[in-house]
């Protein structure tokens, strides 16, 4: 079992809150619940103060953890990446000291280099709304994706969408951001507009049987002729579209760039959001070029990409 403990230090509460479970993750998970929940009880929205806690031996403290209107998921991995940080500090500690007699000791982080995933979208969105905040832009505006459905121009059929679609559409921006290079992030009233466009346009043309080539269009990922209803766009730009395929298969959620794909290894630009996503916040925190193409910067107060020269 992993113990967990956090020290709240709130108005109107001083006590510990603590706890146990089967996996590390499981703790932090635990450890973000009960203190929203008891938040929640005290009324408070968000704090200033810094939360100390532990999960087993290893301490940490963030002010994050007093801020309910960050997404839970978000502070949770803000948890396990600073938890990892301090524990691959302890194993380069002690592999410094065993090489000295010789030892060869492998990290915690060598150990994990084979089996992470990428971050959750609502993760990597929120690590972006840092960085925007942090250099002088507005960030994207939280607003759940159930909230935006009524006041939608074209209607949305959310039934069938992957949890990182939907996570994505939670961070709204009214304006047009350029997130990914040359495309400015859609929004979902945007989205379903330009999605219905593209289905108008292949419906309405007198040279294609859109039915026809949407019925043999394949599977997730497969090259598909016309834009199928099966596409949800996420960005646009110079006439191209980025969407995420909803079609059934290994690869439902892939990114694809419509109509034009001439640029992209076998049609699919990304395995999904989520790996779309790690690589633009790895881009922007660590100021390294987008594939080796892009570098990122504000400029009047907008995110803007610029071609490496």
């Amino acid at each position: 079992m992993v113990s967990w403990n956090v020290g709240f230090r709130l108005p109107g509460s001083k006590e510990d809150l603590s706890g146990s479970a089967a996996t590390e993750r499981q703790a932090i998970e635990m450890l973000v619940s009960e203190s929203r929940k008891k938040m929640r009880q005290l009324g408070i929205r968000s704090h200033r103060g810094t939360a100390v806690f532990f999960i087993d031996s290893i301490q940490g403290d963030l002010q994050e953890l007093n801020d309910t209107s960050l997404p839970e998921d978000y502070v949770v991995y803000l948890i396990i990446s600073m938890v990892n940080d301090r524990r691959d500090a302890d194993q380069k500690f002690q592999r410094e000291r065993e090489s000295e007699q010789g030892v060869e000791v492998s990290t915690a982080a060598e150990a994990r280099s084979e089996t992470v995933s990428p971050p959750p979208v609502s993760v990597s969105m929120g690590m972006i709304n840092e960085w925007l905040s942090g250099n002088g832009s507005e960030p994207f505006a939280y607003r759940p994706v159930v909230d935006q459905l009524t006041s939608l121009s074209e209607p949305a059929d959310i039934n069938s969408w992957t949890s990182d679609l939907l996570d994505y559409f939670d961070f709204y921006d009214a304006g047009e951001v350029e997130l990914f290079p040359r495309f400015l992030k859609l929004n979902l009233d945007r989205s379903m507009k330009l999605r219905a466009m593209w289905i108008k346009i292949g419906k309405n043309s007198p040279y294609i049987d859109y039915e026809e080539l949407s019925a043999s269009s394949g599977a997730a990922g497969d090259h598909a002729d016309v834009f199928l209803e099966k596409f949800i766009p996420i960005a646009d730009g110079n006439g191209e579209t980025l969407v995420v395929d909803l079609r059934e298969g290994s690869q439902k959620g892939c990114i694809l760039c419509y109509p034009s794909d001439r640029a992209i290894s076998n049609g699919v630009a990304w395995k999904g959001l989520a790996e779309l996503l790690e690589e633009i916040t790895r881009s922007l925190t660590e100021a390294a070029p987008f594939r080796d193409s892009y570098t990122a910067d504000v400029v009047e107060g907008k995110l803007r990409w610029t071609p490496v020269r």
